[in-house]
């Protein structure tokens, strides 16, 4: 909600977008990279992650890049 806010839209909008970003990133990204970041979390039945998974494997990996 704090983001939707921030931009003057909907939360739905916002994960909308998410979800949108995520199937482009698991279509056309890098697949050693997102191997990489999400190596054991891609459900099966769609072949990629939650916005949640997304969010927290990315954090993840930032985090650990600037340790």
């Amino acid at each position: 909600p704090i983001l939707a806010q921030q931009y003057n839209t909907s939360v739905a909008n916002v994960e909308r977008n998410m979800r949108y970003v995520i199937e482009k990133a698991f279509l056309q990204g890098n697949s050693q990279m997102l191997d990489k970041l999400f190596h054991n979390l891609v459900h099966y039945d769609n072949g990629k992650v939650t916005n949640t998974e997304f969010i927290q494997s990315c954090t993840d990996y930032l985090n650990s890049q600037l340790t």
